[in-house]
């Protein structure tokens, strides 16, 4: 990756550090589900996300349900 790129200065990071903060203080107690890429679980993970369900294609590219329980933070 190179340092110029977006996921060299963090900001998919930032993004979802204040998505997070505003779904748990607006929606206090409600769980997140995302359809993520196969190849992004484990930087959701890093977010208290957690697989479920069976692996899928969409339009052709693998992915993940994930889910993150509100108490997770």
């Amino acid at each position: 990756v190179s340092e110029n790129s977006a996921r060299a200065k963090g900001y998919g990071r930032r993004l979802m550090e204040a998505l997070l903060t505003y779904c748990d203080t607006h929606y206090p107690g409600t769980d997140i589900k995302c359809s993520a890429q196969s190849y992004l679980f484990r930087f959701y993970e890093k977010f208290g996300f957690k697989a479920y369900g069976d692996g899928y294609l969409e339009d052709g590219i693998p992915h993940t349900g994930m889910k993150r329980r509100s108490e997770s933070l």
